[in-house]
C-alpha cells in the first residue's frame, strides 16, 4: 500500500517537474520577448525625443542621418524626424559658388557698393544705388537724412572688418564687434555690442525668442559650425544669430555679415537680399522664427540670395562608347 501511494507520489512530482519545465521553456522566453520589446520601446521614445530636439533646433539631417550609423538607430526613425510637416523629404543645402578666397574677395570688394545698398534697404533705409554710391563718397545727399547717411556710413565699416578679420573664428567677438559697429545710430550706446538682457519684440509676430545665454550660443555655435557643407554652414549660422536675438536691435545685419565672412573666406560666394525681395525675405523669417525649421528659407536664399563667379562643377555622367 505504501509502495502504491509512493509511486502515486512520484507521479505527481514527476508531471509536476514536467509541466513547470516546460512553461519555464515557453514563458521565459516570452518573457524575455516581452522585455526586449519595453526596452526597446524605451530606447526608441528616448531616441525619439533627442533626434525630435535636434530636428527642432534646426541641424541638418545628414548631421543626424550620421549620428544614426554611429548609434545604429533605425533609418525609419531618422526618416520620420526628417520628413517635415509638409510630410516630404528635407532637400540639402549645396554649395553653389567654388571660388579661391582671393576671388572670392575681390568680388565682394568690387560690389561692395551693391552690398550695402541691399543691406541699407533691408534694414528701411530708403536709399538707391546711386545715393548709396554718393553716400559713401562723402557726398551729401539731400533726399536722405544725416541719420541714414551715417548708418550707411556704418554698414561700411562692418565690411571693412570682415575684409580685416577673415580666418578668424565667427565667435561672440566677432559678433559683439560687427554689431558695436554697424547698429551705432540704432541702439543707445550701453547696449552697443552687449548681448540683450530682457525681452525683445518682432514685427509681424508674436513669437518672442529667449533671453540669449552666454554658454548656449558658444554651444549652438561650435555645433553649427560642425555642419560639413560651407553654403549650408554660412545660412545655418546667420539665420541662427537672427532668431536668437542676440542684441537689442540690428540682429539681421550681424548675421547677415556672419554668413558672409564665412562664404568669402572658404570661396562660396556672397550673401545679399535683392531689394525686390525685401518683403518675401522678411516674411519667410517671421515664418522661420515661428516655426525654427529654417531649411525652406535657406533653400530660397540658395535660389535668389546667392552672388559669385565660379560655379560649382557638376559631376558629368559618363558617356558610353559607340559600338563599332
Amino acid at each position: 500500500m505504501k509502495m502504491g501511494n509512493n509511486g502515486r507520489f512520484y507521479k505527481i512530482i514527476k508531471a509536476t517537474a514536467l509541466v513547470i519545465g516546460l512553461a519555464l521553456v515557453i514563458v521565459i522566453p516570452v518573457v524575455k520577448w516581452h522585455m526586449r520589446q519595453e526596452a526597446a520601446k524605451i530606447i526608441q521614445e528616448d531616441q525619439q525625443k533627442i533626434f525630435k530636439e535636434a530636428f527642432d533646433r534646426g541641424y541638418h539631417w545628414e548631421v543626424i542621418l550620421k549620428v544614426k550609423m554611429m548609434n545604429c538607430i533605425s533609418t525609419s526613425l531618422i526618416k520620420a524626424l526628417i520628413t517635415s510637416k509638409r510630410g516630404k523629404m528635407m532637400k540639402e543645402i549645396k554649395d553653389i559658388y567654388n571660388m579661391t578666397k582671393e576671388e572670392n574677395i575681390f568680388c565682394a570688394k568690387r560690389v561692395l557698393v551693391d552690398s550695402i545698398y541691399k543691406q541699407a534697404n533691408l534694414e528701411g533705409i530708403g536709399v538707391t544705388f546711386a545715393e548709396t554710391q554718393d553716400i559713401l563718397n562723402n557726398v551729401n545727399v539731400d533726399k536722405v537724412t544725416p541719420t541714414d547717411m551715417s548708418k550707411v556710413c556704418c554698414l561700411r565699416d562692418g565690411w571693412h572688418y570682415l575684409f580685416d578679420h577673415l580666418d578668424e573664428p565667427v565667435d561672440l567677438v566677432f559678433l559683439e564687434s560687427i554689431h558695436e559697429l554697424t547698429a551705432r545710430f540704432d541702439v543707445p550706446y550701453q547696449y552697443l555690442g552687449k548681448l540683450r538682457v530682457d525681452d525683445v519684440m518682432i514685427s509681424g509676430t508674436d513669437w518672442r525668442p529667449e533671453i540669449p545665454d552666454v554658454e548656449t550660443i558658444y554651444r549652438d555655435l561650435q555645433e553649427l559650425n560642425r555642419i560639413e557643407c560651407i553654403t549650408d554652414r554660412a545660412l545655418s549660422i546667420g539665420l541662427y544669430i537672427m532668431r536668437t536675438q542676440m542684441f537689442k536691435d540690428g540682429n539681421k545685419r550681424v548675421g547677415s555679415f556672419a554668413a558672409n565672412k564665412i562664404l568669402i573666406e572658404n570661396g562660396r560666394g556672397i550673401f545679399n537680399v535683392p531689394v525686390k525681395y525685401d518683403g518675401a525675405f522678411k516674411q519667410m523669417l517671421v515664418d522661420y522664427y515661428e516655426s525654427n525649421d529654417n531649411v525652406k528659407l535657406k533653400e530660397w536664399i540658395a535660389d535668389n540670395c546667392l552672388q559669385g563667379t565660379t560655379l560649382v562643377k557638376k559631376p558629368q555622367k559618363a558617356v558610353k562608347a559607340p559600338r563599332l
